[in-house]
């Protein structure tokens, strides 16, 4: 009797047992059956929020999902707009990542088993970056539930756009351009990871002989704080280089612009950083000297000599701001004089834009290149100081003279300043409004702007 009850003892711990891990397997299995994510993506605003739609994604957008303990449980691929990724997952949390624009022709993509969220996306040999976006979000996945997560995509590279040189010696036998640092690599979580990176651009002579140029359009990751930007030049195989720090960081989602023109003792530069379909425009201005290969030209770029004194006169223009920059202070100068009532056609911005350059080419000073129309900040920065601008004026007339430098009237008064588009228009800086200006009106004034670097 004892052996059969001990047996059927026995039976019952065998059969609460296989009970209790078929139960087990039973709920992961149901965990992964009934809990669904489905991804799908957008460009992100300028703003960086999800509200922007004009930006075009670039494509293929490879996704990779990793779980709370970063290990990757799921890869796929969207080749098109139409394209939505859904997935069958246990229930908890998880991060997904997202790439765009780096197709498995051009990239070492990680495969599921080699993927992590810091995996570098190295370049196959003999390849150039393309238009990069990523995304990375977190998602928490409920028992039985469904989530759908909506990555907004941000751009991870700027484009030169274009490099130009004119006026080339006939002895040039190679022109190339380089920035440098750059961010030297972009991670699969969007972040960016070295300092180190370089790019050289090479240009090709044009038909007229005297310009080189390289409109092919290069992807760049973005730039580490104020770059350097190095224009070289082979001459009966010797090298000559120019090289200028830029004033401002070259940020990623921008368009680049570089336009030079040898002089003979150096080159004068000028370049812009737009955002045309990307996002806010600014705009560059530097010079490239006659110095010797591998040195900086300290009578353009970045002078070695005191920084000017806001609020005074300096070489026949007013000192507006000046702000420090790592090592070097950055000047904000504006034009002592002024113009108004230019003649152009309404609402013509090619008409208004050669009107304006007209202006400003009698407001430059020669000493100081590089003159251009305020930005919105710039105009900004007047309104939020018009006090303390018009006493130093004052101040200046009373000691120099009123011929010294003309007002800086205000009330009716709008000053042209470029938009983040390009587009010229005006600003009150006393009412702090923006209006269109208007051909031949004495109410709508020119002063020209310019910045310069100085070691500190």
């Amino acid at each position: 009797m004892k052996q059969i009850i001990i047996l059927l003892l026995l039976m019952a711990v065998s059969v609460f047992s296989s009970c209790e891990k078929f139960n087990e397997d039973e709920v992961v299995e149901n965990k992964e059956a009934n809990s669904t994510l489905i991804v799908r993506t957008r460009a992100a605003a300028n703003d960086g929020t999800e509200g922007g739609t004009e930006s075009i994604i670039s494509y293929p957008i490879n996704i990779y999902v990793f779980d709370e303990s970063n290990e990757c449980v799921a890869v796929s691929t969207l080749s098109s707009a139409d394209d939505e990724l859904s997935l069958k997952l246990p229930e908890g949390m998880y991060e997904v990542c997202a790439v765009a624009g780096a197709s498995a022709d051009s990239y070492e993509l990680p495969t599921q088993e080699t993927a992590t969220k810091e995996t570098v996306l190295t370049l196959k040999d003999g390849q150039k970056h393309g238009d990069l976006m990523t995304a990375n979000n977190t998602v928490t996945l409920e028992y039985g539930g469904t989530n759908t997560l909506t990555l907004a995509l941000e751009r991870k590279v700027m484009l030169i756009e274009s490099v130009t040189i004119n006026n080339v010696p006939a002895s040039v036998s190679n022109v190339s351009v380089s920035i440098h640092p750059l961010k030297a690599n972009l991670l699969l979580d969007g972040s960016y990871s070295g300092e180190n990176g370089a790019s050289e651009i090479e240009l090709t002579e044009d038909v007229d002989d005297s310009t080189w140029k390289n409109t092919d359009g290069v992807y760049l990751l973005e730039a580490v704080g104020r770059p350097t930007v190095e224009v070289t030049f082979t001459i009966n195989g010797e090298t000559v280089s120019y090289s200028y720090t830029c004033d401002r960081e070259l940020k990623a989602n921008h368009k680049v612009f570089i336009t030079g023109t040898f002089t003979g003792d150096g080159i004068e530069m000028t370049g812009s950083i737009s955002g045309v379909e990307w996002a806010e425009d600014e705009e560059i201005v530097f010079d490239f000297g006659g110095m010797e290969s591998g040195e900086t030209d300290d009578s353009g770029d970045v002078e070695t000599s005191d920084i000017p004194t806001v609020g005074t006169l300096y070489n026949g223009c007013y000192v507006l701001k000046s702000e420090n920059v790592g090592s070097e202070t950055v000047v904000t100068f504006m034009s002592a004089k002024s113009k108004n009532a230019l003649e152009f056609t309404d609402g013509d911005q090619e008409s208004m834009r050669q009107a304006v350059n007209e202006a400003i080419s009698e407001l430059a000073v020669d000493d100081i290149t590089g003159w251009r129309l305020p930005t919105m900040e710039e105009m900004e920065y007047i309104a939020e100081n018009l006090n303390t601008i018009g006493e130093n004026i004052i101040a200046i007339r009373k000691e120099l003279g009123n011929s010294a430098m003309d007002m800086l009237v205000y009330g009716s008064y709008c000053y042209y300043f470029q938009t983040q588009d390009n587009i010229i228009s005006s600003y009150n800086p006393q009412s702090k409004q923006e209006a269109g200006p208007t051909s031949g009106k004495a109410s709508f004034i020119v002063r020209a702007f310019t910045t310069k670097s100085y070691s500190n």
